[in-house]
């Protein structure tokens, strides 16, 4: 009985040690799970680049995350068109900011990084921790075709807390602050992806459009999404390259609206240069632009706007023009069915005549009739001519939308079409 008494103890205790056991290891295990998440929240925050674009091999990437605790984690930067992807652990400092539009990141809390350490291309377009866009590009830019990536538009057009630029009506902000990749480019690249595997691509920010070296050896510039605001060495680069013999393909609702100025060393916007410069926070009135305080008025000197009648009257589909153009190789189609709600426009003054100052011949290839206000107008599918150079223009920000170019065959068809003739 003794014996067995002792069996039944030592039985009984080798349970109990278990039920522990068990009840650590889950306890453990919980705790592990909880801090995990806690600390992958913590590390996918949004964050930004502290410049528009980086040179390859020239200089380190600068990045700025929005974080609220310290943490270490795989830096993790990838191409955004193909499969390359490069990882190293690094320790992510405290950066937050409840003054995001004025103030941004605090610059001194970065993370660098070597370009040496990413592909050995001429350019790319990279995307951190799978969200943030990275620009590098060439020194000596001789691609076929140059994609204008809108990081300054993409800034200025997002929120903090629901308050905007517009909503403060501010004078000036910073972009040192959370950027994550926009629907337009998220769109655009299964068009990116037929580019390169025809012709050599580079990419650009918006803002390097400042500088005409970066760009005018290419012989497409494509500039898409939102490009509300551009300044005025953007504006007097674009239009030099397009009159030195330059090709552009534009999808946007907006091209040359409003100006600003780009502070570089701030890394900072002045969206009304005038009281900026005072210090004057908001503008009792619509702030105004660059353009307009230098005596400009950027869209009649074009003709291009959505305030030309870019509205829809009946449906926003284009009605094929012209069918023996290049553009509509292989089509049958007699409309290009888009959808969108506002559209980039030339104003009709009469039956058989349209505004278009700037350009030196204009061609509507497709197209449909429009309202703005009190004006009428033509949206669609523009051939503008301007000296040696050719602007094509898609007509709305929303060309490559999934809703349009993924489920369309036409759509794809022109767009390919369009770089193909711009090319030759």
């Amino acid at each position: 009985k003794v014996f067995f008494l002792l069996i039944d103890i030592i039985f009984y205790m080798k349970i109990e040690k278990v039920i522990k056991w068990i009840f650590s290891t889950g306890l453990i295990l919980v705790i592990l799970i909880v801090n995990y998440q806690k600390y992958e929240a913590t590390i996918f925050q949004d964050g930004v680049t502290d410049k528009p674009s980086y040179y390859k091999n020239s200089e380190n990437i600068k990045l700025l995350f929005n974080i609220d605790e310290e943490a270490y984690h795989n830096l993790k930067i990838s191409s955004f068109i193909d499969d390359f992807n490069f990882s190293k652990k690094e320790k992510y400092a405290i950066n937050f900011s409840d003054n995001m539009l004025l103030k941004g990141l605090d610059t001194t809390k970065k993370i660098d990084f070597s370009i040496r350490n990413l592909k050995n291309s001429n350019s790319e377009f990279y995307l951190v921790n799978e969200k943030i866009p990275l620009i590098v590009k060439s020194p000596n830019n001789t691609s076929d075709i140059t994609v204008v990536y809108p990081y300054m538009n993409n800034i200025l057009s997002k929120s903090f807390k629901g308050k905007s630029i517009f909503s403060e009506q501010l004078t000036s902000t910073t972009l040192n602050r959370p950027n994550e990749l926009d629907e337009a480019t998220k769109n655009i690249k299964p068009f990116l992806i037929e580019l390169v595997n025809k012709y050599s691509v580079s990419y650009i920010s918006d803002l390097d459009l400042e500088n005409i070296s970066d760009f005018e050896n290419s012989k497409v510039l494509i500039i898409y999404g939102d490009f509300h605001y551009t300044t005025l060495k953007m504006k007097k680069n674009i239009l030099k390259y397009l009159e030195q013999g330059g090709r552009i393909l534009l999808a946007s609702t907006f091209f040359l609206n409003n100006g600003c100025e780009y502070k570089a060393d701030e890394n900072k916007v002045l969206l009304n240069p005038e009281l900026a410069r005072k210090n004057i926070d908001k503008s009792i009135s619509n702030i105004m632009s660059l353009y307009e305080f230098q005596g400009e008025d950027i869209e009649n000197e074009l003709g291009l706007s959505y305030g030309n009648g870019g509205e829809i009257i009946t449906n926003s589909n284009y009605k094929i023009e012209t069918q023996e153009h290049p553009l509509f190789k292989g089509l049958k189609d007699t409309v290009v069915p888009i959808t969108s709600s506002l559209f980039l426009a030339v104003e009709r003054l009469n039956k058989e005549k349209i505004f278009v100052p700037y350009f030196d011949d204009v061609k509507i290839l497709a197209g449909s009739n429009g309202f703005y206000n009190t004006k009428k107008g033509v949206f669609g599918i523009l051939e503008c001519q301007k000296q040696k150079g050719k602007l094509i223009s898609l007509g709305t920000k929303d060309w490559f939308a999934y809703g349009n170019y993924e489920i369309s065959k036409t759509i794809r068809t022109i767009s390919m079409n369009a770089v193909d003739y711009l090319m030759k």
